[in-house]
């Protein structure tokens, strides 16, 4: 079913909101997924908006320790870890963690 044998897929009524997938992340990689929601969430708050509702929702999964993810929280989740790993300020050892919870994610098909 998936190309990621740590990934397990449940079905739900409605895609991409609903409809999770569970992550195995390493303990590295969590911490680099809670620091970037973290990070994106204060952002969010910075410029004087609300984060958003997937986001709020993955920050709670993570607090609580699920290892589900949305559909649409593994898009955007994708591209902030994609810009994360390609900006230059980006410590080398957190780059390549982070790049390892991409190719897990990339299991996730929108």
């Amino acid at each position: 079913m998936s190309r990621c044998p740590r990934l397990r897929h449940h079905m739900s009524s409605s895609p991409k909101e609903t409809e999770t997938f569970d992550v195995d992340f390493t303990r590295e990689q969590r911490w680099i997924v809670h620091h970037r929601v973290v990070t994106l969430a204060d952002e969010a708050l910075a410029a004087g908006t609300q984060p958003p509702a997937w986001l709020v929702d993955l920050f709670e999964r993570l607090e609580a320790g699920s290892s589900t993810i949305t559909v649409r929280q593994a898009t955007e989740l994708r591209a902030d870890l994609s810009d994360y790993v390609t900006d230059g300020e980006t410590p080398q050892a957190d780059e390549d963690v982070a790049t390892a919870a991409l190719e897990d994610l990339s299991a996730i098909e929108p």
